[in-house]
């Protein structure tokens, strides 16, 4: 079978998902729609038609009996679509789901029989001016119901932030039997190690694993057997993880937790809580404006003044957060990040300096930092770490890539 895999017309950055079940043994390879089956010691195509560029980054799931993907990258927008292979027609169709979240995707997608989890994420779609928005929260399919629902967590974890809780920095993500593990950088202990989740319990527990390497990024496959995972270290030398023994050895975290409303249900309070509010403000300001202008104005140069001295304070604390001598994790953390693209918000955020209340001000702290560390790994390492450039999806927006 793995012989065989180099005469299947796939690219050359996509991967192999070989899946076994009672049905038969299925492959599924990246952005192209063509699903085969090993028949008759060869790989069999069942895909009928020549579509591509829909099902990137897509899961293959099979139940019983039935292949699905779910979720993707595909022309230009993210999508937790779901759709089940029809053998009789060769093709692909798309199944009715409810509340489905909207240009959302995530590597972090744990499957069991009667769910699919997925964990932090994006939301994509340059159409209508969505870029790359992070999830800190999670979404549920109950494969039931067939309807989506929000998953809360009652612990700070972050693909971005990385002074939160637990920073997700690296790539790469197990998806067993009973666990869904991926990397994380505790900020308490400064630790790194996996995070895991339990698919059943809805528990995270953290165990910590020192290693030079990242094997979730760099070993060339995964083998899943149950809660057994075989994998290759950095010297191409097979190590196994047993993801149950390392749960009950991991120190308990946090919990998600099935939230009650949809996610349409939501959305929908939000708006309506933002209309209430934007209302009652109104009101308030028209009948108490009048009453205050006197008084208002007079101390207006005086909170101003204070509110420019507060600025000044808190810029110069920020100042100090990230100085190019004091704080070389933030070398560190662009390190993790290499290849990555950011948003200027998302950047700020990376930087820590998103808190800094005058827009001029976090403008200028930015383009200091950004200064400091390209001048700081000119000297270093002979290039620029952070490249600004134009977004391929939209010229209108700017993008910092980590080189």
């Amino acid at each position: 079978m793995i012989q065989q895999l180099d005469s299947l017309p796939v690219g050359i950055d996509e991967e192999f998902q070989i899946l076994k079940d009672d049905s038969g043994i299925y492959l599924f390879a990246g952005c192209r729609m063509e699903l085969y089956r090993w028949e008759e010691n060869s790989w069999k195509n069942l895909y009928q038609f020549q579509n591509v560029g829909y099902t990137c980054k897509s899961r293959l799931i099979i139940k019983e009996g039935n292949p699905f993907l779910l979720g993707g990258y595909g022309f230009w927008n993210s999508h937790t679509d779901l759709i089940e292979f029809n053998p009789r027609l060769g093709s692909w169709s798309l199944a009715s789901v409810k509340a489905q979240p909207a240009n959302y995707n995530s590597e972090y997608l744990g499957i069991t029989e009667k769910s699919a989890f997925l964990l932090l994420g994006f939301h994509n779609n340059p159409r209508e001016d969505v870029h790359q928005l992070p999830e800190n929260q999670g979404y549920i399919l109950d494969f039931e119901s067939m309807a989506w629902k929000h998953l809360g967590f009652d612990f700070e974890m972050s693909l971005v932030n990385p002074n939160a809780s637990y920073y997700i920095f690296q790539d790469g993500t197990l998806d067993s039997q009973d666990f869904l593990a991926f990397n994380a950088f505790e900020s308490v202990s400064q630790n790194k190690g996996l995070l895991i989740f339990d698919k059943h319990d809805l528990n995270f527990r953290f165990f910590p694993q020192e290693l030079d390497y990242n094997p979730l990024e760099y070993s060339p496959y995964f083998m899943v057997d149950g809660n057994q995972v075989y994998l290759q270290d950095q010297k191409n030398l097979s190590i196994s993880w047993n993801l149950e023994d390392m749960y009950a050895k991991a120190k308990m975290v946090g919990k998600a937790a099935i939230l009650p409303m949809s996610v349409t249900e939501v959305n929908r309070i939000k708006q309506d809580y933002v209309i209430i509010s934007l209302v009652s403000i109104s009101l308030i300001g028209l009948v108490l404006f009048p009453v205050f202008k006197k008084r208002i104005a007079s101390p207006a140069l005086k909170r101003t003044d204070e509110r420019q001295g507060k600025d000044h304070i808190q810029n110069e604390s920020f100042s100090k957060t990230y100085n190019s001598q004091e704080s070389p994790n933030l070398l560190e953390i662009l390190d993790q990040n290499k290849g990555k693209m950011f948003t200027v918000e998302e950047l700020d955020e990376l930087f820590d300096i998103h808190q800094i209340p005058n827009p001029e001000n976090k403008r200028v702290k930015r383009s200091r930092l950004i200064k400091e560390i390209n001048t700081q790994a000119e000297e270093k390492r002979g290039y620029k770490m952070i490249n600004r450039t134009r977004s391929p999806e939209d010229k209108r927006c700017l993008l910092y890539e980590i080189k």
